[in-house]
């Protein structure tokens, strides 16, 4: 009996063992959510820096939503996808679009993640405004993590 016992304590101590182990390499070999995020977002404000609209576009999904918000007074301003393609685009702006920034915080349920990321926005190396943006994105089969939205706040 004790010798029953024994294996079936080893086959078990095995198959946990193994298949824990199993579950970290795994885990340990496939990007998380928060790092893919991360690097969409990365690419996102690269795109921007660099005045790469497909790098920007490669970012987002196809219709993303983008609205501001100014003042002290609160106003609320909403842009077309299009009309913040033909500001980064600009080749007047070439090399002079620099927003410094950092992710505060990620937030995901499933398919949906929101992310807090305070900034800095510098034009042609002056500093132009700050602000927090809060990211939208959604995550499909195909694609992986999108933006899908941003609002941001503009203070001086």
């Amino acid at each position: 009996m004790k010798y029953g016992l024994f294996l079936s304590m080893k086959s078990l101590f095995f198959l946990l063992f193994f298949g824990l182990g199993m579950g970290v390499a795994k885990a340990q070999t496939a990007p998380s959510d928060s790092l893919m995020i991360r690097e969409v977002i990365g690419s996102f404000f690269q795109g921007m820096h660099k005045n790469d609209t497909n790098l920007v576009k490669q970012s987002c999904c196809f219709a993303p939503d983008f609205k501001h918000i100014t003042g002290k007074m609160p106003r609320f301003r909403q842009e077309s996808f299009q009309g913040f393609l033909d500001f980064v685009g600009n080749p007047k702006y070439l090399g002079k679009i620099d927003e410094r920034n950092s992710i505060g915080s990620i937030q995901i349920s499933g398919p949906m993640a929101v992310v807090w990321c305070p900034y800095e926005f510098y034009m042609d190396g002056k500093f132009s405004h700050k602000g927090v943006n809060s990211i939208t994105l959604i995550k499909s089969g195909r694609e992986g993590w999108k933006i899908c939205g941003l609002i941001d706040t503009r203070e001086k």
